[in-house]
């Protein structure tokens, strides 16, 4: 074995040896042609006769050429040069990695280690039968992680047959010297049931033990169950608990769940603050949330034109509800000018992705023909598709379908929208 690689090493570096030289000629070619044509002949251009004249141009091009051509010879080679380094650099830690098995046949931990990185491929080198030996090998010295770690592989299928089974005995002994990423495995298999029998006790039994160690995906999940009623009875006071010690423990999944529960709660202030915090990991449900309450005011000031932005962030992400707020905002001028083009097509990408509500609004403009030529048959479909949720839309539909009342509708809807107040719903 360790032959075959200092053989592939050698022919690495035989490459490595030839790039060398050829960029060394590269060089000398470059310094010749810059030399010999261009600074010796360029004095020539303006002097002596034209045929002169022009063989000294000829000459300095060329040189000019030749010397361009070598320097992205040059360049394009020592591109080459680095990813023959990066090879050699492989090659000499795929060698150590080989040694480090020979040497720590007897060590459990090192046995673990150099499975993961087998199994990761993270010296270049991806093996799951041989990360699935050491991890035996090791786990037969009473190795935790080992445990834990064929385990996972059993419940993943990776390099082998999938087996629940299998990997819950190896999750149990991993749990019994208390691995907390085992323990929360284990507590997730039985609360919802995936590939044995749903024990929602034992299940929080787990949990518990891993969010004893403080370990932040056990603490985020005990959260989540208290939050939801999942198995157990609903506990917001509880989950902000979990909650709050898991974002202790860096994990970023439990700030929007507590904003969430802040913002439900009316405590806009600490909402907001999870709520930029979370931000940043690019929740396009978070942003358009924190949007609104920059639109509105809420936990602070007014920043119509921080919540514009977010809106706008949210909706690259095809976010209905930012697509909505814009739609909305365009069309009813708030803080921006009016323009009905845009808000259809925000509220038609609205609709799309499922924002039901932006259907009336669709409707309103193909009603008034702004931002769309007027077709009140679309205009009737939109809100057909919601009339049975949305009594505004019911209204405005049955108005519209009753030609006694139809003409007068259509007026008072463009009428409405040409005034900026809020649009015209008939009664009766």
């Amino acid at each position: 074995m360790k032959a075959k690689i200092d053989v592939e090493m050698m022919e690495i570096m035989a490459k490595e040896l030839a790039l060398l030289a050829l960029i060394f000629i590269a060089w000398k070619i470059c310094k010749l042609s810059w030399r010999s044509l261009y600074k010796k002949n360029k004095k020539h251009i303006f002097d002596g006769t034209i045929k002169s004249r022009s063989l000294a141009l000829s000459k300095t091009v060329l040189g000019i050429y030749l010397s361009c051509c070598s320097i992205v010879f040059l360049l394009n080679r020592l591109i080459d040069l680095a990813e023959i380094s990066k090879k050699v650099v492989n090659c000499i830690e795929r060698r150590d990695f080989k040694y480090k098995i020979i040497n720590n046949a007897k060590k459990p931990t090192a046995l673990c280690e150099m499975g993961c990185s087998l199994l990761s491929g993270v010296h270049g080198e991806t093996d799951y039968t041989k990360a699935k030996t050491l991890f035996e090998m090791a786990a037969k010295q009473n190795c935790i992680k080992a445990y834990q770690m064929l385990g996972f592989m059993y419940q993943m299928g990776i390099g082998i047959d999938l087996n629940i089974e299998k990997a819950i005995g190896y999750y149990h002994q991993a749990a019994k010297g208390n691995c907390p990423e085992a323990q929360t495995t284990l507590g997730t298999i039985y609360i919802y049931g995936k590939g044995t029998k749903q024990d929602i006790k034992k299940g929080l039994h787990y949990l518990q033990l891993a969010a004893k160690q403080n370990f932040d995906k056990a603490l985020y999940l005990l959260g989540l169950l208290y939050e939801t009623g999942t198995g157990i009875h609903k506990n917001i006071v509880l989950a902000k608990k979990y909650y709050i010690a898991a974002m202790k423990q860096n994990n970023q999944d439990a700030v929007p769940r507590l904003g969430s529960i802040y913002y439900q709660e009316k405590n806009y202030i600490e909402a907001k603050k999870m709520l930029k915090i979370a931000e940043k990991q690019g929740n396009s449900t978070v942003i358009t949330l924190l949007g609104y309450m920059y639109l509105t005011g809420l936990g602070g000031s007014k920043n119509p034109t921080k919540a514009k932005k977010l809106f706008e962030k949210a909706s690259l992400k095809e976010d209905g509800n930012a697509l909505f707020a814009l739609g909305k905002m365009y069309m009813n001028g708030i803080y921006i000018p009016q323009n009905y083009k845009k808000a259809f097509n925000f509220f038609d990408r609205a609709c799309k992705m499922g924002a039901t509500d932006a259907q009336i609004n669709l409707g309103i403009l193909y009603i008034a023909g702004a931002g769309v030529e007027q077709n009140i048959t679309k205009a009737k479909t939109c809100l057909s598709k919601i009339a049975l949720k949305n009594d505004d839309a019911k209204t405005l539909l049955d108005a519209l379908n009753d030609p006694k009342r139809c003409n007068i509708t259509i007026e008072k809807v463009r009428f409405s929208l040409q005034s900026n107040t809020h649009y015209y719903l008939p009664q009766g």
